[in-house]
């Protein structure tokens, strides 16, 4: 990677720092903030948490007496919704920086500077791709391990306090290595998974005059209902959709309703890197991001 590629990520980076870093930083201060209102609210001692009830509430299992599957079944729900909230605000911050990123140029005719730099148009959209698709989901990793870290030091305590055992087990199993691991590669295959999309918004972000987000809505919504119309099928609508979920990436969001399989090994994660699925979206992505480069130098202003 030349100096002169690293130049427009920093420069990128700073552009878009308010929703891949402020956000996420903010939801893990508030994260924590109200995990500690509530500890001095109620306080441990005052806590009454039912661990697993069997028929009746007498008849409890506590955590020092949980199987290596109770465990593991626990600690894949812990993950996944400690996960979860920094992964939308994510994948909102994304979508609203992808659309903006080249328009905002146009509608402040910052392009103009900008294009006066020894720099070509691709290598611009493609910093803007790699910041939003690669550098931004580092600092999400970042943030989600924190949030686990605090969170599981709280329930050592909790566990600690009432003499229930399997502080021990929980750290064993908490998966911070494995899980960490499997974010970074996930987030690697991912960004080659939602090409198609992240390019896309790219396209219509140099191409749309005004109210970008509406028409990245409405320009897919005429190619499906003609198909659905004419053929009375949905293959689009059905790749659209596959490209737009989180395939490559730990259970995040729950698996109701997904088209791609949820995926629980790196093995699994790695499968996709011999998908003809996936590699069809890489090509039709990187058409979308060569369009936005040959767009962004015809249309320097709005």
């Amino acid at each position: 990677m030349n100096g002169r590629f690293l130049t427009l990520l920093k420069r990128e980076w700073l552009e878009a720092r308010l929703a891949f870093f402020y956000f996420p930083l903010g939801a893990l201060a508030s994260l924590i903030v109200l995990v500690l209102l509530a500890l001095l609210v109620s306080g441990f001692g005052d806590l009454n948490m039912v661990i697993e009830s069997e028929g009746t509430g007498a008849n409890l299992v506590l955590p020092g007496q949980w199987s290596n599957e109770d465990w593991a079944q626990r600690m894949t729900f812990f993950r996944s919704i400690s996960t979860a909230p920094f992964f939308l605000i994510y994948v909102v911050g994304a979508l609203f920086v992808l659309l903006g990123s080249l328009y905002d140029e146009r509608k402040d005719r910052s392009v103009l500077f900008w294009k006066s730099l020894p720099v070509t148009d691709l290598e611009t959209v493609l910093s803007k791709l790699v910041v939003a698709t690669v550098v931004a989901p580092l600092v999400m990793i970042a943030c989600v391990v924190l949030a686990q870290l605090f969170l599981l030091a709280v329930i050592s305590v909790f566990l600690s306090t009432h003499d229930v055992g399997g502080v021990g087990s929980l750290w064993l199993n908490a998966g911070l290595v494995g899980g960490t691991f499997q974010y970074l590669l996930g987030f690697l295959i991912q960004a080659l998974w939602v090409l198609p999309i992240s390019g896309y918004l790219l396209l219509v972000s140099a191409a749309a005059p005004r109210l970008t987000l509406l028409w990245a809505i409405a320009v897919p919504v005429v190619p499906v209902l003609l198909e659905y119309v004419l053929f009375r099928t949905g293959y689009l609508s059905s790749g659209i959709s596959r490209h737009m979920e989180p395939a490559a990436l730990p259970n995040f969001l729950g698996d109701d309703e997904r088209i791609m399989p949820v995926v629980t090994t790196v093995g699994e994660q790695l499968s996709l890197l011999i998908s003809l699925d996936l590699w069809v979206g890489v090509l039709i992505g990187a058409a979308f991001v060569w369009g936005a480069a040959q767009l962004r130098g015809m249309k320097n202003e709005l």
